[in-house]
């Protein structure tokens, strides 16, 4: 279904399953992405064995994180989009999550699928996350407008400060974590 329908689908009747359903699909396809990208990153370095070992847990771990993340995500929607005067509850704000990571999820799929192919596969991986990327943020846009009964300003200032909100609470918890190099006190 393309995603303007589906938005117009879930502006008439969504549940919990729905959403839930997407979500979890979402999730799969990301955990199966990570599984490709490791198979071929060990495959490349010649180190199979130790990348295998790790295989299991990095898919597991993609797919926890995405389903986690999705519900978090869907949380920090609500509050910012009411916040802002939108009219919507928390199943509007899963399902604007989980209809939006939809394309991005299956760009990054088709990206690891090609990742390895000499001269055509950065070129197809470009393109794959260029359009898979570009539906994604339409889709939020569009979903966070038509779910929440907003304007387009209103849609465009609350991914605004979404993006803003996860940059800034990576960015003090990422030291910590030891994922980057800069260390706070």
């Amino acid at each position: 279904m393309a995603p303007a329908e589906a938005i117009a689908a879930a502006k008439k009747k969504t549940t919990y399953g729905d959403a839930l359903g997407t979500l979890i699909v979402n999730g799969i396809i990301i955990a199966v992405t990570v599984a490709i990208f490791v198979t071929q990153l060990g495959g490349m370095a010649g180190l199979g064995t130790m990348f295998s070992q790790g295989l299991g847990m990095a898919t597991v771990g993609a797919f926890v994180l995405t389903f986690v993340g999705g519900l978090f995500f869907a949380l920090l929607t609500k509050l910012v989009v009411n916040t802002l005067g939108g009219k919507g509850d928390y199943l509007h704000g899963l399902t604007v999550v989980t209809y939006s990571l939809a394309a991005p999820a299956v760009g990054l799929l088709v990206t690891a699928i090609f990742f390895t192919v000499q001269w055509i596969g950065p070129l197809v991986g470009f393109l794959a996350i260029a359009v898979a990327l570009a539906l994604g943020f339409a889709t939020l846009y569009r979903s966070i407008k038509e779910l929440f009964a907003t304007d387009m300003i209103t849609a465009l200032v609350a991914v605004g400060i979404l993006t803003l909100v996860i940059t800034i609470a990576f960015a003090f918890v990422a030291p910590m974590l030891g994922l980057t190099s800069i260390k706070l006190a």
